[in-house]
């Protein structure tokens, strides 16, 4: 998946996007360019190897994986980070909230406060947090989340479940089964071939 984004962005960058040759003392000798390259990649989520094929495919700047993680470290780029402190996450939940948040879930929320305010926190901290600051949009969003139900079967042979396995299809076979509702054991299961000639 990643190696695809690097693709585009390449194709992106140099269809849109004059490259300098690699000869140009002003690309080679601007380090904080260059930084800022690095930087900007790493916060896209880019592992230090997919940084350096993007370096040298579009940017020409050719750098050693070493250089680039000592780069890296250099810029205090790192994935793993101290958790940030509760008050932070509060404050970032309560003014989500006041704007366009006050529709987001506990998940988008999460990756909201990653990625717009770079904040460092597990989904459970901002599951409590969404709870206390927002109930009526946790208990509306709770309705209309999948609940599973419960059956009863007065006994076996009462009642049999039948479905069918259809991904196989293409290839010519088709699958159906039943199990019995009681004691989920497989009542039958068969294959047929529907290979037909044309």
């Amino acid at each position: 998946m990643k190696f695809v984004t690097i693709f585009v962005l390449v194709v992106l960058c140099t269809a849109s996007t004059a490259v300098l040759p690699n000869y140009s003392p002003a690309i080679r000798n601007n380090a904080l360019m260059r930084e800022e390259i690095i930087q900007n990649c790493f916060n896209l989520g880019l592992t230090a190897s997919e940084i350096a094929l993007f370096l040298v495919s579009v940017h020409g700047i050719c750098i050693s994986l070493r250089h680039l993680k000592r780069i890296l470290r250099r810029l205090g780029c790192t994935r793993r980070r101290r958790p940030s402190d509760l008050d932070e996450v509060v404050e970032a939940v309560e003014a989500e909230l006041r704007g366009s948040g006050s529709l987001l879930g506990y998940r988008a929320m999460h990756q909201r406060l990653i990625n717009q305010h770079g904040l460092v926190t597990t989904r459970e901290v901002v599951r409590h947090v969404l709870k206390i600051f927002d109930p009526e949009g946790v208990e509306h969003r709770s309705r209309h989340r999948l609940r599973r139900r419960v059956y009863r079967c007065k006994g076996p042979n009462y009642l049999w479940h039948i479905d069918g396995y259809d991904k196989l299809k293409p290839f010519g076979f088709c699958i159906h089964g039943a199990i019995d509702g009681f004691s989920r054991r497989i009542v039958w299961l068969e294959v047929h071939s529907i290979f037909l000639t044309t």
